[in-house]
């Protein structure tokens, strides 16, 4: 195929497993992964989603597997998704941040963000570029993710550190309407938050 890296969700499910253990088994499918990805001199990138949408703990794994071959996919719609544990503790304060992250900014607290161990993406950006890969850049709004850039309330002032630190591949993420013309939109928008 020629093509130079690939990417993966760690995406199932862990019926009965705890989170420890959980981790545990995804590092020895991705360790499999890239041991495999290397055989064949494509690089694997594991994208901030589902059971590895913690930044912390996806860069931590990327470092204790410590192959040539593994790098992190930064999915930046992904890194504004909050995790709000299952209703059984009755996280109160993790449901009325969520809700709130619909109508107000994501800057009301970072509290359960996948960026929550930086502080902010920019941040993860500054500790972890050179486990960075790839981009994918999308806008999300509290509810829905994969928006065109500006559609949704993502701040994107850490274009900034992705501009300083990452010299890698930006894939746009939305879902696109009228394709030329939102496509447009979106790239124009990108050129500007990397121009600041």
């Amino acid at each position: 195929m020629g093509a130079g890296y690939t990417v993966m969700h760690a995406r199932g499910f862990a019926h009965g497993l705890s989170r420890e253990q959980e981790k545990r088994a995804w590092q020895g499918v991705i360790r499999e992964l890239a041991e495999y990805a290397g055989g064949h001199s494509m690089l694997l990138a594991v994208e901030n989603a589902d059971a590895l949408s913690d930044l912390k703990e996806l860069a931590n794994l990327v470092r204790e597997i410590d192959s040539e071959w593994l790098r992190i996919t930064l999915d930046i719609g992904h890194a504004f998704i909050r995790k709000v544990p299952p209703l059984s503790g009755y996280p109160v304060k993790e449901l009325v941040l969520r809700s709130l992250d619909t109508c107000l900014s994501f800057s009301t607290s970072s509290s359960n963000m996948p960026y929550h161990e930086y502080g902010s993406v920019a941040g993860f950006i500054r500790a972890e570029s050179d486990l960075i890969a790839v981009v994918h850049i999308h806008d999300n709004n509290g509810r829905q993710d994969h928006l065109l850039t500006g559609d949704g309330k993502i701040d994107f002032s850490f274009m900034k550190e992705l501009k300083e630190r990452f010299k890698g591949t930006y894939i746009f993420e939305s879902n696109f309407v009228n394709h030329e013309v939102d496509f447009r939109r979106n790239y124009e928008k990108f050129r500007g938050l990397m121009s600041l």
